[in-house]
C-alpha cells in the first residue's frame, strides 16, 4: 500500500501557491505601466461625403482611440448622423442606435450640410433623451470653424472624462485584488504549515498501518477457514428449510381445500334456508290458490250436482211416464193425473232452457256494453266538435261585450274634454336626469297643438313620468298611486324610463301591472350620459303615444312611423297588449251589432296591441242615426277574420296530423345538463305510449332540444342546420332551452328564427342546479308540445266521462260538508274536531293528542241542520316524516275526503306567553309550502287558519301579531278564526266558524279538486263499477245539465227582461236590441263555460283512469315475468345442489 498521497499533494499545492503569487506580481506592475487604448464603433446614418472620417483623424491625435468592428468589444458608440429636419433625422437614428444597443456609451455626432461657417444650427441634445451619450453639431463641408472645434472638445472631453472614470474604475479593482492576493498569502501560509505538521503525522500513521496489515493478512487466512465450515452448514440449512417449504405448502393446500368446503357448505345451507323460505311462500301462494281452485271446484260441484239433480228429476219423470203409461192401459182415471205431471216436466224443461238463455244474455250485455263504451266515446267526439265551434263564438261575443263596454267609458270620456288644443300637466315621480324633458319637446313637434300647463284644473290628460329604481310592479303602483292622489280619474300617459345602456334590452311589459282603464302605459330606455337611447323600443313607444294622442299624423311623423315600422317589425309579436286604454271603436250597424274590425279576435289571441286614438275619445258625441251611414267596407273585415279563423283552425288540425304517431327521435345540440331528459319525461306521462328509437327513419316526427350558448340567433341556425343535415323534412319540435335562474325571465321568441314549414318552436328555461324551473314560461311551453303530439283518441278517452262524476260530486257538495283537519300533532286537532261535531270526548281527545293519532279518522256529524264530516289527519308536516308513510297518510285522507273536501281547517296553536319562543309566522310559511306540495297549488283558495287558544287573553294580543304577520295570513286570503278549546259548551263559536266556511265555499262554488285527488281517485274508488253504471243510463248527464241551465237561465232573465221593457218604453230599437243580445251572449258564455268545465273535469278523470288501469297491466306482466324469472333461478340452484350432494368416495374420505 501507498501512503505517500497525502505528502505530494501538499508539495504540489505550496508550489501552485508559489507561482499565483509570483503571476499576480506580475500583473501589478503591468496594469500600472499599461496605457489604455478607447475602443469604438462607428454607426453612419445618411451620406457624410467621409467628413467623418476627417472628424475621427482629429479625434485620434487628442484621444487614443482603436476602432473594433463588432458592438460588444467597443467602450463606446461614435455615431455620425446628416440632417435634413432635425427632429425626425434624430429620432430615426435614435431608433436605430436603440435597436443595435441601449447600453453602451454613445457619442453622436450631427452633421448639417450648409456653406455658411457662421449658420447657426439648433442645440440637437435637447432632441436626445438617452443618459449615457454626448449629442453635439457639425457644420458639413466647412470643417475650419468654431462649431467644429467646439464639437471636436466637447468629444475629446467627454471620452478623457470616460477614460479617467474607467481608470479609477481600474484603479480601485486592482486594489481590491491585492488586498485579495495579500489574503490570499496569509491563507497559504497557514495552510501550508499545517500541511507539514500533518506530513509528521502522516509518517507515524504509516508505521501503525504497516502493523495492522499483518495482523489483517492473519486474520483473512483464519476467517476463509470459518466461512468454509459455514457454507457446508449453510447448504445443510437450505436442505431443512426446502423440506419444512413443502410441508407447509401441503398444509395450507389441505387448509384451503377444507375452508372453501366449509364454505359451499355453508352457501348451500343458506341457499337451502332461501329457498325453503320461498318454498314456504310459494306453498301458501299455492295454498290459496288450491283454495280458490277448491272454491271454484265446489262451485263447479254444486252446478254438477244441480244437473245430476236435474238429469236425476228428468230420469224419474221418464220413469213416472213409464209407469203412468202402465197405470193408462190398466185405468183411465189417471189421466188427469198425467196431464198435470206433463205439465210439470215442461215447466222444468222450460226452466233449464231459461238458465242456458241467461248466459247467452250475459254475453250479449257484455258485448253491448263494450259497443256503448265505442258509441260513447263517438258521442264526445261529436261533443268536442260542438264545444269548439261554441267556443269560438264565445270568444267572439266576449270581444263585442268588451267592446260595448269600452263605447260606454268613451262616451264618458268624449264629455270630458272638448277644445282646439291639447293641454297636458308633467308628473315626475323619480329622478329622470333630466331626459323627460327631451321626451315632451319630441311630442311636441309631432303634436303642434300640444301645450303644456301648470294647473291640473285646466290639463286635458296627464304625462307621467316614472323611473324604475327598484323594482318595475312597485314603482309603477306607487306613481299610478300619486296620480290617482293628485288628478282623480283624469286620462293619463305614464311613461316607464328603464335604466340601461343596451339599447336591445328586452324589458318587461309595464301595461300589465296598470289596470286603470283611461290610461295608456308605455316603456322607453334611457341613459344618463346618451339620453333617450336610438333603439326600436324608444321609436314605438313616442309613435304610440302620438298615435293615442292625434291619429291624423302630419309629414314629420310619417318619418319616425317608417323607422318604428322597421324597427319594430322583429318585436312586435314579443310584447303582449302595450296599451291599457280603450279599444277601437267599431261602427254600428241599423240592427244593433257591431262590425267587426280590422283588428279582432286573432289580434287578441296574438297578444298584439289593441289601442284607440285619443282624439276618437274625446271626439264629439254621434248621434243615434250615424251608424246607418256607415260605408260597406265595415263589413268586409268580418268575413276576413272569420276566415283567418278557419285557416287557422285548419292549420292546427294539420299539425296534429304531422305529429300523431307515437315514436320521437330525440336530438340534442349541446350540452343540456339533463333538461331534455325531464322534459321527456313530463311528455311520456302525458303520452304513455310515446316511445324514443334510437334511428331517424323508425321515428314519426324528431324532439329537438338547443341550450343556448352563445345567441339565441347562430344557436338555432345551427341546430336547424344539423336537424336538416339529419332528418331533411321530417317534423320535428324545436325545444330553446335558456340558462336562467331567475323564473320571470323574458326571453325573445325563438319561433322568428325558424323559418322550417313542419316544424313547432317554443322556449324554456333551466338551471343547471334546479333543473326545469317552475315558471309560466315553461307550463306554456309543455301544454303546446302535449296538444300538438296527443291523438284525438285520448282527446276523446279523456273527456268521457266528467258529467258523471260532476253529477255526483254536486249531489254530495250539496248534501255534505266536508272538511279536512291539518296541523301537527300537539295543535289540538282531535278537540277542534270534537268542538265541530259536538261530541264531548275531552278525555279522549287529551288521550289521543298526547299518542299523536296515527291514521286518518272519519267522523260524520249534523250542524245546524247541515251533514258535516270532518276527516282528522296526522301530522303531516314533521321533518323525520318518512316518504312511504306520508304517501300512504294522503291516500287515507283522500279517501275519507272523497271527492274532495270543501275546506281546509289549519290547527295552530297561539303561544300563551312570551317565554315559549313559538313563531307562528315561520310555522305559517313551512305549513303553507309543505300544503301547496302535498295538496296542489290551489288548496289555499279553499284553507282557514283556526288558532286554537285556553285562554281569552290571547285574543287581544293577536292585533300586533296581524299587523306585524299580515303577508303569511294573505296567502289564504287572510281567512282565520279563534277556537277556544277550553269552552266547547259554546255554540257561538262553531256558527261562526261555519259561516266563514260556507262562505268560503260559496266564494269557490265548488269543492277541491287536484292531480292528487284525481289519481288516488282513480286507483281507489271502483273505477269500473262507475264506468258499468253510467253506461247503463241511456240518457246522457252531459244533454239533461244542458236542458236545466237553459231552463233556469231563461226563467232567471224573463223577469228581468220585462221589467227592463217595461221601465224603458222610450229606448232606442237599437239600444234594445243590443241589450237583447247582449243578454243571449251572456246565456250562452255561462253555457259554454259549463261545458268546459265539465269537458275538463272529464278529461282530468279519464286521463287518470287509464294511467291506472295500463300502470296495473303493466304491473300484473311485471310479476308474471319475476316469478318466471324465480322459478328458473330456483330450478337452477336445486340442480346444482343435487349435483353437490352426490359426492364421489375419494372425496367423503378426503
Amino acid at each position: 500500500m501507498d501512503y505517500t498521497v497525502e505528502s505530494d499533494i501538499t508539495v504540489t499545492t505550496t508550489h501552485s501557491v508559489v507561482k499565483r503569487q509570483m503571476v499576480l506580481k506580475a500583473t501589478e506592475s503591468e496594469s500600472t505601466q499599461q496605457v489604455i487604448d478607447i475602443k469604438f464603433w462607428l454607426f453612419l446614418s445618411g451620406n457624410t461625403l467621409n467628413s467623418h472620417k476627417h472628424f475621427v483623424a482629429r479625434l485620434k491625435q487628442q484621444v487614443r482611440l482603436q476602432e473594433v468592428f463588432t458592438v460588444d468589444e467597443c467602450d463606446f458608440i461614435l455615431g455620425f448622423i446628416l440632417v435634413s429636419r432635425a427632429g425626425t433625422d434624430i429620432e430615426v437614428a435614435m431608433k436605430k442606435l436603440h435597436s443595435v444597443s441601449d447600453t453602451k456609451p454613445a457619442v453622436l455626432v450631427v452633421l448639417h450640410h450648409t456653406l455658411d461657417p457662421e449658420y447657426v444650427v439648433p442645440d440637437s441634445s435637447k432632441a436626445v433623451n438617452r443618459e449615457n451619450m454626448l449629442a453635439v453639431d457639425c457644420l458639413l463641408g466647412i470643417l475650419q470653424c468654431l462649431k467644429y472645434n467646439e464639437s471636436l472638445a466637447k468629444t475629446s472631453q467627454y471620452l478623457l472624462r470616460e477614460v479617467k472614470e474607467e481608470l479609477r474604475k481600474t484603479n480601485m479593482t486592482l486594489e481590491k485584488n491585492q488586498t485579495q492576493s495579500k489574503d490570499k498569502e496569509r491563507r497559504l501560509e497557514s495552510v501550508v504549515k499545517e500541511l507539514e505538521t500533518s506530513k509528521n503525522k502522516l509518517t507515524e500513521r504509516d508505521g501503525q498501518l504497516q502493523e495492522k496489515d499483518r495482523l489483517l493478512t492473519e486474520n483473512t487466512q483464519t476467517l476463509q477457514m470459518k466461512d468454509e465450515t459455514l457454507e457446508e452448514k449453510e447448504t445443510l440449512l437450505k436442505q431443512t428449510r426446502a423440506e419444512l417449504d413443502t410441508t407447509m405448502k401441503e398444509l395450507e393446500d389441505s387448509q384451503r381445500h377444507m375452508e372453501e368446503k366449509n364454505t359451499q357448505l355453508e352457501n348451500l345451507n343458506k341457499m337451502l334456508t332461501e329457498n325453503t323460505e320461498t318454498l314456504k311462500k310459494k306453498d301458501n301462494k299455492l295454498e290459496e290458490k288450491e283454495k280458490q281452485i277448491k272454491e271454484i271446484e265446489e262451485e263447479l260441484r254444486k252446478t254438477n250436482r244441480t244437473l245430476k239433480k236435474n238429469q236425476t228429476q228428468m230420469k224419474d219423470t221418464e220413469r213416472q211416464l213409464e209407469s203412468v203409461v202402465k197405470e193408462l192401459e190398466t185405468s183411465t182415471n189417471i189421466l188427469e193425473t198425467l196431464g198435470q205431471k206433463q205439465r210439470q216436466l215442461q215447466e222444468m224443461m222450460i226452466i233449464v232452457e231459461q238458465q242456458k238463455t241467461e248466459l247467452a244474455e250475459k254475453n250479449k250485455e257484455l258485448e253491448e256494453k263494450h259497443f256503448l263504451l265505442k258509441e260513447y266515446s263517438q258521442i264526445l267526439q261529436m261533443k268536442d266538435k260542438t264545444l269548439e265551434e261554441k267556443e269560438k263564438q264565445l270568444k267572439k261575443v266576449k270581444k263585442r261585450i268588451e267592446k260595448n263596454e269600452d263605447i260606454r267609458n268613451d262616451t264618458l270620456l268624449r264629455e270630458m274634454m272638448k277644445g282646439p288644443h291639447l293641454k297636458y300637466f308633467t308628473l315626475v315621480t323619480g329622478k329622470t336626469l333630466g331626459h323627460h324633458v327631451e321626451i315632451e319637446m319630441k311630442l311636441q313637434k309631432v303634436i303642434p297643438h300640444l301645450q303644456k300647463v301648470m294647473n291640473l284644473e285646466e290639463t286635458d290628460f296627464i304625462l307621467v313620468f316614472c323611473p324604475v329604481v327598484s323594482k318595475a310592479g312597485t314603482d309603477i303602483e306607487a306613481a299610478v298611486k300619486m296620480l290617482i292622489t293628485q288628478a282623480g280619474n283624469k286620462p293619463a300617459v305614464l311613461v316607464v324610463l328603464h335604466h340601461t345602456f343596451n339599447p336591445e334590452l328586452i324589458v318587461p311589459d309595464s301595461s300589465r301591472s296598470v289596470k286603470r282603464w283611461n290610461m295608456i302605459t308605455v316603456d322607453c330606455l334611457f341613459h344618463e350620459d346618451q339620453g333617450l337611447l336610438t333603439c326600436s323600443k324608444n321609436h314605438e313607444a313616442l309613435s304610440k303615444v302620438t298615435n293615442w294622442l292625434h291619429p291624423e299624423q302630419p309629414d314629420n311623423m310619417k318619418l319616425i312611423s317608417g323607422e318604428v315600422n322597421q324597427a319594430t317589425s322583429a318585436s312586435d309579436n314579443q310584447n303582449d297588449m302595450n296599451w291599457s286604454g280603450g279599444v277601437q271603436e267599431e261602427p254600428i250597424t241599423s240592427d244593433g251589432t257591431s262590425t267587426a274590425s280590422t283588428v279582432d279576435m286573432e289580434d287578441v289571441e296574438a297578444g298584439g296591441p289593441h289601442t284607440e286614438p285619443f282624439e276618437m275619445i274625446y271626439a264629439d258625441e254621434v248621434d243615434s242615426s250615424t251608424p246607418s251611414t256607415s260605408t260597406p267596407s265595415t263589413s268586409t273585415p268580418s268575413t276576413s277574420t272569420d276566415s283567418s279563423a278557419e285557416m287557422k283552425d285548419v292549420e292546427a288540425e294539420k299539425i296534429t296530423d304531422m305529429f300523431s304517431g307515437n315514436k320521437v327521435f330525440v336530438l340534442v345540440t349541446g350540452n343540456t345538463l339533463k333538461a331534455h331528459e325531464k322534459v321527456i319525461e313530463i311528455l311520456q306521462t302525458q303520452k304513455p305510449d310515446l316511445q324514443v328509437v334510437e334511428k331517424v327513419n323508425e321515428s314519426d316526427y324528431i324532439l329537438v332540444f338547443c341550450p343556448i350558448a352563445s345567441r339565441a340567433g347562430t344557436d338555432v341556425e345551427a341546430a336547424l342546420k344539423k336537424l336538416q343535415d339529419i332528418a331533411g323534412t321530417k317534423p320535428a319540435v324545436l325545444v330553446v332551452l335558456h340558462h336562467t335562474f331567475q323564473t320571470d325571465w323574458v326571453v325573445p321568441d325563438s319561433n322568428r328564427a325558424v323559418k322550417r314549414k313542419n316544424s313547432v318552436t317554443v322556449d324554456c328555461l333551466f338551471h343547471e342546479d334546479l333543473g326545469l324551473l317552475h315558471c309560466p314560461k315553461n307550463t306554456e311551453s309543455l301544454e303546446r308540445i302535449t296538444r300538438i303530439i296527443k291523438p284525438p283518441e285520448d282527446q276523446s278517452q279523456r273527456e268521457k266521462g266528467p258529467e258523471k262524476e260532476q253529477e255526483t260530486e254536486t249531489k254530495e257538495k250539496d248534501s255534505v260538508l266536508r272538511i279536512l283537519v291539518l296541523g301537527r300533532n300537539d295543535s289540538g286537532k282531535s278537540s277542534v274536531k270534537n268542538i265541530i261535531i259536538g261530541k264531548e270526548e275531552k278525555a279522549a281527545a287529551s288521550s289521543a293528542e298526547s299518542t299523536a293519532s296515527k291514521e286518518s279518522k272519519n267522523t260524520e256529524g249534523e250542524v245546524a241542520g247541515r251533514k258535516v264530516t270532518v276527516v282528522e289527519t296526522p301530522d303531516l308536516f314533521s321533518a323525520g316524516l318518512p316518504l312511504e308513510k306520508l304517501r300512504k297518510d294522503v291516500e287515507e285522507a283522500i279517501k275519507l275526503s272523497k271527492p274532495g273536501p270543501h275546506a281546509f281547517l289549519l290547527i295552530i296553536p297561539l303561544p300563551l306567553s312570551e317565554d315559549i319562543k313559538v313563531n307562528t309566522e315561520e310555522e305559517l310559511k313551512v305549513t303553507f309550502t309543505k300544503m301547496e306540495e302535498i295538496f296542489g297549488d290551489r288548496c289555499l283558495k279553499h284553507t282557514m287558519i283556526i288558532f286554537s287558544v285556553t285562554n281569552e287573553s290571547v285574543k287581544n294580543t293577536f292585533n300586533q301579531f296581524e299587523k306585524n304577520k299580515v303577508q303569511s295570513l294573505e296567502k289564504c286570503g287572510n281567512r282565520y278564526h279563534f277556537l277556544n278549546i277550553e269552552q266547547s259548551e259554546d255554540g257561538s263559536q262553531v256558527s261562526e266558524l261555519l259561516e266563514k266556511i260556507e262562505k268560503m265555499v260559496g266564494g269557490n262554488r265548488e269543492n277541491y279538486s287536484s292531480e292528487v285527488y284525481l289519481k288516488t281517485l282513480a286507483s281507489v274508488g271502483g273505477i269500473e263499477k262507475k264506468i258499468s253504471s253510467e253506461l247503463e243510463k241511456q240518457d246522457h248527464p252531459a244533454t239533461e245539465k244542458m236542458r236545466n241551465t237553459e231552463k233556469t237561465t231563461k226563467r232567471k232573465h224573463e223577469p228581468e227582461q220585462e221589467e227592463e221593457m217595461e221601465q224603458s218604453p222610450k229606448m232606442p230599437k237599437f239600444e234594445k236590441e243590443n241589450r237583447e243580445n247582449r243578454e243571449m251572449e251572456i246565456q250562452k258564455m255561462h253555457e259554454e263555460e259549463n261545458m268546459e268545465k265539465e269537458r275538463n273535469e272529464m278529461k282530468t278523470f279519464l286521463s287518470g283512469i287509464w294511467r291506472d288501469i295500463l300502470n296495473s297491466n303493466m304491473k300484473m306482466q311485471e310479476e308474471i315475468e319475476k316469478k318466471d324469472r324465480q322459478m328458473e333461478k330456483d330450478n337452477k340452484i336445486y340442480a346444482e345442489l343435487f349435483n353437490m350432494l352426490n359426492f364421489p368416495k375419494d372425496q367423503h374420505d378426503t
